[in-house]
């Protein structure tokens, strides 16, 4: 009788074991989806943070204060915007910082909250959250939606 139960807990330890590296992984690819998109702002490169995006992807931010309405963004006003500053690289120069990522994952669905601080031409502009959704769409995370706050006090500009 005990070898069968040693048995059992051993299985259910790998099937633990294994399913927790899956998700380990899974925040892994999550955090390179993300920084592939501000990788692709800061280089101006519209291609590769479509890569990161769902066709229907959206972003909205809340505005600078809290009673304003959300803001919503169409991706391809966003492409347009940016492309419009290829041909002059030196009037925009973006970069956003994360300083951490909390990520929940439930099987092909995932959230990540980012706090950042947000640098033009590198000089501070802003700092706020942003929130993630994310969908695992074959084997490969896409962003689905952003939303972000945005607030030039409380920010902790020495945060990394």
């Amino acid at each position: 009788m005990r070898p069968l139960r040693s048995t059992i807990l051993l299985l259910l330890s790998f099937v633990f074991i294994e399913e927790t590296s899956f998700a380990q992984n899974d925040t892994i690819l999550i955090q390179k989806t993300i920084g592939q998109f501000f990788e692709g702002m800061a280089k101006l490169d519209t291609n590769l943070m479509r890569a990161c995006i769902t066709k229907n992807a959206r972003l909205e931010s809340t505005g600078k204060k809290v009673s304003e309405n959300v803001i919503q963004i169409e991706f391809n006003d966003y492409f347009s915007l940016i492309a419009e500053t290829i041909d002059r690289p030196d009037m925009v120069i973006y970069e956003e910082r994360i300083h951490n990522y909390t990520i929940l994952i439930n099987k092909g669905l995932a959230m990540a909250w980012t706090p950042y601080t947000f640098y033009l031409k590198g000089t501070f502009s802003h700092c706020g959250v942003n929130l993630f959704t994310l969908l695992k769409i074959d084997g490969k995370w896409k962003i689905n939606s952003i939303i972000d706050t945005e607030s030039k006090e409380d920010c902790d500009l020495n945060a990394k």
